[in-house]
């Protein structure tokens, strides 16, 4: 046995170890957004909540509402609007729109901006918004964005399942409804380009979640 022979050896070793990792990794991230779609509703916990402090634990930066990657944050959030409500669920609702918006609104290293607001909507219902100025969703894509799977960013790791959730979580759980507005780059019209997603939720939540028994 040659050096020559073995080092070509463990260098491909190391190569296909490294494969493997970065595969199981995937894979791993994949099980755990199926546990996710999969809500388990006998670990919900109800409670009264403040809807601007549910809002900003849901990500560390939308806490500190500095630039992420060159991308602007801006945070309106009405102070002292009270939910009865399940603010684990509603924290990853806004956690999967906000990462939504990094991924395919805006571009790696900006320009770009994203506004998360969250009001009282009258007396009984709450309305929170997360939009961004980036390239916008494609016409014919729209109708498909809640479908599990459906997703325009599979070579960079895109599952299709993160907007799928926020659907599921929102009608199901939350008791509201979830609509998006999107004007794409190239569409006609003079609109600025960018996505808003835009929750319609009661204040007092479901006294059990829509769909169990």
């Amino acid at each position: 046995l040659r050096r020559s022979e073995l080092d070509d050896f463990l260098a491909s070793a190391t190569e296909a170890c490294a494969l493997a990792g970065n595969e199981l990794r995937r894979s791993a991230a994949l099980v755990q957004r199926f546990k996710q779609v999969a809500v388990d509703r006998a670990s919900l916990e109800r409670r009264r909540l403040d809807l601007a402090e549910v809002v900003q634990d849901a990500d560390p930066r939308l806490r500190k509402g500095v630039p992420v990657d060159g991308v602007e944050l801006v945070l309106e959030l009405e102070a002292g609007v009270v939910m009865d409500s399940y603010p684990g669920p509603l924290e990853q609702v806004v956690t999967n729109l906000f990462n939504n918006a990094l991924l395919h609104g805006c571009p790696p290293g900006g320009p770009g901006r994203i506004r998360v607001s969250a009001r009282a909507d009258g007396p009984v219902q709450v309305c929170i918004e997360v939009s961004d100025d980036g390239q916008g969703i494609a016409t014919d894509d729209l109708p498909r964005i809640f479908e599990p799977f459906f997703t325009t960013r599979r070579n960079r790791g895109g599952t299709g399942l993160g907007l799928h959730i926020v659907h599921q979580i929102v009608t199901e759980v939350l008791g509201g409804r979830v609509e998006v507005r999107s004007h794409c780059a190239g569409a006609p019209g003079d609109e600025q380009t960018g996505t808003c997603f835009i929750l319609h939720l009661p204040r007092r939540g479901p006294e059990r979640p829509v769909g169990t028994a």
